[in-house]
């Protein structure tokens, strides 16, 4: 294959990707040495939801909690939009202490045919984790092509999912913290391409407070990674897709209040 057709993947991404990715890295620094008042982030998805890759869990952001981020990813289920690596832009918010709410921009690299697909996800808690009991949440993205909204047609939402999803947090020895996240999901949402149908999981290791290892099933593949959190603020992520395609993201995470 000639390196000059080579399909590169990750934060290895085209020339005008890393303009971008400077600026963000350069904004993140600074802001992580900043001193005042802050939380650790929910870890988020790919996506930007509060979750493992693809895998939700059922906590939400902390109220008045804030994250900005980006991440790749490569052919993902949006097949209509091959032969494009896509990033993804996403901002969320935690309102209230039960109720996650993310905005978010696909954009196909190297594009020129508009802004990209734009998405939105919103996450409700319905029980905290107590004792033997886990958190269960119930979430919803891409819904914009619901008939009843008529905000946009069902054909142009790539990433619907609907789906419930139970999360609970298990100490192990050594002061390892394991949490494991297990739901299903729906199809019925009107969309082009869907997510999160069927069962899903996830399994993430806590062996420090600042790294994370990451699997899961999102009820189609197998995916894996490792989080790290820098700081207070910010959040990298680096995963193999499938198992065989490299996606990573950078996030970083505020307090409003």
């Amino acid at each position: 294959m000639n390196l000059n057709n080579r399909q590169v993947r990750g934060f290895f991404a085209p020339r005008e990707s890393w303009f971008t990715r400077g600026v963000l890295v350069l904004c993140c620094v600074v802001w992580a040495a900043w001193p005042g008042k802050s939380l650790w982030a929910q870890a988020g998805t790919v996506m930007g939801a509060s979750g493992v890759l693809l895998v939700p869990s059922a906590e939400t952001a902390p109220d008045g909690e804030a994250v900005f981020g980006v991440s790749d990813i490569p052919t993902l289920y949006a097949n209509e939009l091959k032969p494009y690596q896509r990033t993804v832009y996403y901002g969320r918010i935690g309102y209230l202490p039960f109720l996650e709410l993310t905005a978010m921009l696909v954009r196909p690299d190297n594009y020129s045919g508009g802004a990209g697909d734009r998405s939105a996800h919103i996450k409700v808690r319905l029980l905290s984790e107590d004792g033997l009991i886990p958190a269960v949440a119930v979430g919803a993205q891409d819904f914009f092509g619901i008939e009843a909204l008529n905000l946009e047609p069902a054909g142009a939402q790539h990433f619907a999912a609907l789906y419930a999803v139970a999360s609970k947090t298990i100490a192990a020895p050594r002061g390892v913290a394991i949490r494991v996240d297990a739901g299903w999901g729906r199809d019925d949402l009107p969309a082009r391409t869907r997510y999160l149908t069927g069962p899903f999981a996830a399994v993430t290791l806590m062996p420090r407070s600042w790294f994370e290892v990451l699997g899961e099933y999102d009820s189609q593949e197998f995916n894996a990674g490792l989080r790290l959190h820098l700081g207070t603020h910010l959040h990298f992520l680096v995963a193999l897709w499938k198992m065989k395609e490299l996606t990573s993201g950078l996030a970083l995470s505020f307090v409003l209040r």
